[in-house]
């Protein structure tokens, strides 16, 4: 093993190479945290911009930044170096939530840690991130108005009463937020946002709402339904 070093270290340029155990066990102290930050994100994501894309690259983020703290060590020239080549690197992607942000620098944390080595601070800093994200998702923090989901149907204004009972019954709050009618017709289009009583028993009231005389092209959008990219 001395021996392979020194020839490691003599293809370097002669500075100090470290062990590949070292450098292994740095890439997987990286994987593994990235890992956990990268199922955290998936685990308290709401909305409809998911992306699977977008979570691998949470894990690889880690990895290549560990990777970077490995190849840098105690070198400045190397150092500036790898920042001048970064600094002529343009990312396209444009973030869809801002709180994915925070993932991002996390993972560059998770990185920078397994990279130097400091696996005490890797461990307890993805353990409170973890805990606080979950924390976070779960009671809704942040929330002014709680909405389950968004109907949408066509009917006459002759249902509305029927269709405002079974909203009624399904539900907390119902609000309409918007009626467009067609000229010429005595149909509208309606929209309302929702509070449910039981989220769990939406096909219910989706049911109740297509068996009103007159209803038809009824839809009911459920927070929370992943858009996967």
């Amino acid at each position: 093993m001395n021996e392979i070093q020194h020839l490691l270290a003599s293809l370097d340029g002669g500075g100090e190479t470290l062990s590949p155990i070292l450098m292994a066990l740095g890439l997987l102290a990286a994987f593994i945290g990235g890992q956990i930050v990268a199922w955290t994100y998936m685990w308290s994501h709401t909305g409809v911009s998911y992306s699977r894309a977008y979570v691998q690259s949470l894990v690889l983020i880690a990895i290549v930044v560990a990777l970077i703290m490995i190849v840098v060590g105690t070198n400045i020239f190397v150092a500036f170096g790898l920042f001048g080549a970064f600094a002529v690197i343009r990312f396209r992607n444009v973030l869809k939530d801002t709180r994915d942000t925070a993932f991002i620098f996390m993972e560059l944390a998770v990185g920078l840690a397994a990279g130097t080595w400091n696996f005490t601070a890797l461990i307890v800093g993805v353990a409170f991130f973890t805990i606080v994200t979950l924390y976070l998702a779960f009671t809704k923090f942040g929330t002014l108005d709680t909405t389950d989901a968004l109907a949408h149907l066509r009917a006459p204004g002759k249902s509305r009463p029927d269709i405002e009972r079974i909203l009624s019954l399904h539900c907390q709050r119902a609000l309409l937020v918007s009626r467009h009618a067609d000229s010429g017709t005595n149909e509208a289009d309606w929209s309302w946002r929702l509070l449910l009583r039981d989220p769990d028993r939406g096909d219910e009231l989706l049911e109740d709402l297509r068996s009103v005389e007159g209803v038809s092209d009824v839809s009911v959008h459920f927070q929370g339904d992943p858009l996967e990219a």
